[in-house]
């Protein structure tokens, strides 16, 4: 059987990186140009995807992978299609509200489409777009990959909602009872979590 996971790979973390530029295009065609505050985060998926691509030819790395399974390709693909859905859907709900740098305040607080349910959505399609890709691959070098977007995430995250709590107070408090932070909150609990030193 042929290891097609490879390219499978390159095209998942390719058409992420894609949608993602595209999102970003479309929604700042009518704002002035800026630098993009992601472009350690582009370039570094393109980095991480000429690695894998390559792994196959060098000797040693081609022995971290597990043999090649539809069991976790499928899931993994999956996975990975409801994250760019998930990332299209959180996207598009924000409209003029979104921001790629994490920092800016939006001029009203969203809480309709996915933000009904999680409070970061778009990081949650990114840990989605991550958790396929390590399911496709089967790889050693995938979980590095998985182990950093949680930790860079669960970091930003922990920064973007203390900013909106300082900005919007009782009602971003009271939002965060109602969701979770990755995954819907099927009971309120607790308040946005302090950023971890």
């Amino acid at each position: 059987m042929p290891d097609y996971r490879w390219g499978l790979a390159g095209l998942l973390l390719l058409t992420t990186v894609v949608v993602d530029r595209w999102l970003a295009m479309a929604r700042r065609r009518d704002q002035p140009a800026r630098r993009p505050p992601r472009l350690r985060l582009l370039l570094g998926g393109l980095g991480y995807t000429l690695l894998l691509l390559l792994t196959p030819w060098l000797p040693g790395l081609r022995d971290l992978a597990l043999p090649p399974s539809l069991l976790l390709v499928v899931p993994g693909a999956a996975l990975w299609l409801a994250g760019i859905g998930l990332q299209i859907w959180a996207t598009r709900t924000l409209g003029r509200a979104w921001s790629d740098s994490g920092r800016d305040v939006p001029q009203q607080l969203i809480t309709t489409g996915p933000y009904h349910w999680v409070r970061h959505p778009i990081y949650l399609a990114f840990l989605l777009d991550a958790l396929g890709l390590t399911l496709v691959l089967a790889h050693g070098l995938t979980l590095p990959l998985l182990a950093w977007a949680v930790w860079r995430f669960r970091r930003q995250a922990a920064k973007e909602e203390q900013v909106l709590l300082v900005s919007w107070g009782a009602p971003y408090a009271a939002y965060c009872q109602r969701t979770g932070r990755f995954g819907p909150r099927w009971r309120g609990r607790g308040a946005p979590e302090k950023e971890e030193q």
